[in-house]
């Protein structure tokens, strides 16, 4: 994560800006989407001049709180299970494959009496949503995500909700943290009260720490949880509309 956010994420602002005659830009960034801009902007701060206004729904940078006990037990599991791919060169984990595809769409459709199964195994993890959750598309999101990532960037997020906003695999010293003062452009912080991965206190405890926090947002949904910020049936609603209006505010 880091990476993205000192190469990819700066390389996809200029090449944006560049296109298209622009100085600025808005910036909408989910989960470590958002993770991302908070490392860019702490370790090259000229980028903060570049972004009108930064959408952060659901920030994976300060987590304060506990996680369930499920994602516990995923965390606890991939310290161990990363070194062993990294012993045998393994660097990628998650790949895009058809027979995972054609796997989940055989176990997680409508008619699948092992569809209850795939949802409680995700909401467990993100929080519990069936109204917000169209479960017919299941399949669909199956066939794209996961898409693929490096083993560095699932040990990155360990760390960071292991409750450590460094540099990964750097020593726990409070120098060597990224400065959140340092992100000067104006964010907007959003959460769900139903997310299980990111809370109201995370974004309470980020706001404080970034350089320019210009509001704390709930979503108007009592159980909107982590992946809600991408496939809620109501998303337009809940909360895209609200994003256009307050990005029409920092023109």
């Amino acid at each position: 994560i880091h990476e993205y956010g000192l190469y990819d994420l700066p390389a996809s602002i200029d090449y944006a800006l560049e296109a298209t005659n622009q100085t600025s830009l808005y910036f909408l960034g989910h989960s470590i989407g958002a993770t991302a801009l908070f490392i860019l902007c702490s370790l090259r701060p000229t980028y903060n001049s570049k972004v009108k206004l930064a959408n952060a729904l659901a920030p994976a940078a300060i987590i304060s709180h506990q996680v369930s006990p499920f994602t516990q037990l995923l965390l606890s599991l991939l310290p161990p299970l990363m070194a062993t791919l990294k012993s045998q060169g393994i660097w990628e984990v998650f790949p895009q494959r058809k027979v995972f595809s054609k796997l989940g769409e055989m176990l997680c459709n409508d008619h699948a009496v092992t569809q209850s199964l795939c949802l409680n195994l995700m909401f467990s993890a993100v929080g519990t949503n069936y109204e917000q959750f169209n479960s017919s598309m299941f399949p669909t999101a199956l066939k794209y995500y996961p898409a693929g990532t490096s083993v560095d960037v699932v040990s990155h997020v360990y760390e960071i909700f292991s409750g450590q906003f460094k540099p990964l695999n750097i020593n726990s010293n409070e120098s060597v943290y990224y400065n959140l003062s340092k992100v000067t452009v104006p964010v907007a912080l959003h959460y769900g009260e139903g997310d299980a991965l990111v809370t109201k206190k995370d974004n309470e405890i980020l706001a404080s720490k970034l350089g320019n926090a210009v509001g704390i947002f709930r979503v108007p949904h009592p159980r909107f949880n982590h992946i809600d910020f991408m496939w809620s049936t109501d998303s337009k609603i809940l909360l895209y509309d609200y994003l256009i209006t307050l990005m029409n505010k920092y023109k």
